[in-house]
């Protein structure tokens, strides 16, 4: 009985505590009940103009040590890369000839010759330029005649004499290397850009020495002329700065040239490369072309074309009695460097190409009194690159002395006295570029004789066929049209 009771006064006891609000409870419902005292507002910093400017500071700081960094990293790779070329040197194609530069020293000059024939066709690039950039030219021009390329002294393969280059001096060592070749008959000079002043000067030379080799005629592709860079300069102001500047980038390339940032770049740029060289001179081109020692003798070459073209302005060479085809680009693009000065228009550039085409036009008119202007159309400047068969077909009229046929519409039916190997070559020529029915044909007529009667075409069914001269196929000889 005891125990029922407390068992029914424990029983009691936890009820009344279960419906009976405890103190703390309450105390706790009353502060959750009361409102918080709001946080005193602290003041706002509004940002100056001074700290705006420290911002930024800091972040060009980070940024101009970050690119520090990173040009860093990039000219230690470059640097290495560049030293790894030149402890493992590429064997050149050609063949070393040795010319002696104006101090007596003498030094080692590559030559690639291709080719054979009575006829001797020198080509010879602009400021920085080789005997590759010749090579899609040089190759059909063999088929006709000899073919001399060369890397001037500083250039490609080529080890540097002394300075300054001018054309003179470049004309010199041109004329030790063909007595080299044994050269001593009939030549043709072909030049492109800067490489005009040389094949002029050389010609002029050899027509004074009145003995070696016979210059037949001239092939100027897209060449400077003296009064180009004046005629430039006089369009305006912002024109005279940006051609200032454009000559002195070559001290800053040579500098990147020295870290290795050139050969990156032009890792960057290979496609550019693969569409402009033949597969043949490509590896070449990329082994020499970042090269210190390349670039630099671009860079001598560049500042010695005043000099040149003074000693030009000066003189004013009498015209030739031979021939000279002059090409000239036709499609814009000369100055687009330009695009990014301040003060350079589009008409700027219109203007700029005008007297580019102008001072072609009295290139043709001074340098010789039987010469032809050809405006290539479809080509930038490096006609030689974008449009090797123009070339080719200049080279190859000059080389037959039928440069005229050029300004006769009928010149078709006037080939009879070109002799047996230029017309061998023409269909060699011919069959490559356009899709001939004929594949070879030899031309009769007595030994000595100006006038050929027939010639025989062979087939490419095996057949043959005789061609009375005066009803020449108009499939033999369209694209000399």
């Amino acid at each position: 009985m005891f125990v029922r009771l407390g068992r029914l006064r424990a029983g009691l006891s936890v009820s009344r505590s279960s419906c009976r609000p405890s103190l703390t409870a309450r105390r706790f419902s009353k502060k959750a009940a009361e409102p918080r005292p709001r946080p005193e507002a602290r003041p706002t910093a509004r940002p100056t103009e001074q700290m705006v400017l420290t911002e930024l500071k800091e972040m060009g700081k980070l940024m101009v040590g970050g690119l520090a960094v990173t040009t860093a990293l990039l000219a230690s790779g470059g640097f290495v890369i560049e030293t790894v070329k030149s402890l493992n040197p590429m064997d050149p194609p050609g063949f070393t000839v040795q010319v002696v530069g104006p101090d007596g020293a003498s030094t080692d000059v590559h030559v690639q010759r291709r080719g054979s024939g009575d006829v001797t066709v020198l080509l010879d690039g602009g400021v920085g330029e080789t005997s590759f950039d010749w090579d899609k030219v040089a190759a059909d021009v063999a088929a006709f005649a000899s073919v001399v390329t060369v890397d001037r002294p500083g250039l490609g393969f080529s080890k540097p004499v002394a300075l300054p280059r001018t054309s003179s001096q470049i004309a010199d060592e041109y004329k030790q290397i063909l007595n080299t070749l044994n050269v001593t008959g009939t030549v043709v000079l072909v030049a492109h850009g800067a490489g005009g002043y040389n094949m002029r000067q050389l010609a002029e030379e050899l027509k004074t020495a009145g003995h070696g080799p016979n210059c037949q005629g001239l092939v100027l592709v897209d060449a400077l002329q003296e009064d180009l860079r004046g005629e430039l300069e006089s369009v305006s102001e912002v024109v005279h700065k940006s051609l200032a500047e454009m000559d002195s980038n070559g001290e800053m390339v040579l500098r990147l040239a020295r870290l290795g940032l050139i050969r990156l770049i032009n890792v960057v740029q290979r496609a550019k490369m693969v569409a402009k060289y033949s597969p043949v001179a490509l590896p070449y081109v990329e082994y020499f072309s970042p090269s210190p020692a390349h670039r630099e003798g671009a860079l001598r070459e560049n500042q010695a074309l005043p000099q040149t073209e003074q000693r030009f302005r000066a003189t004013s060479p009498t015209p030739f009695e031979f021939p000279c085809v002059v090409l000239s680009h036709g499609k814009a693009g000369m100055f687009d460097s330009m695009k990014m000065q301040a003060g350079v228009t589009p008409q700027t550039l219109v203007v700029l190409e005008r007297k580019w085409l102008d001072a072609q036009t009295k290139l043709a008119h001074t340098v010789s009194k039987r010469s032809v202007h050809l405006v290539v159309n479809d080509a930038g400047h490096c006609i030689h690159h974008e449009k090797p068969e123009e070339v080719t077909k200049a080279v190859l009229l000059t080389a037959a002395g039928y440069v005229d046929l050029y300004r006769d519409a009928g010149f078709k039916h006037k080939l009879a006295r070109v002799d047996s190997v230029v017309v061998d070559a023409c269909y060699r020529f011919r069959r490559k570029y356009v899709d001939n029915v004929i594949t070879s044909a030899k031309w009769h007529g007595l030994p000595g004789s100006a006038t050929i009667t027939f010639y025989t075409g062979r087939n490419c069914d095996g057949t043959t066929r005789d061609w009375p001269i005066d009803t020449p196929s108009p499939r033999i000889f369209d694209w000399m049209g």
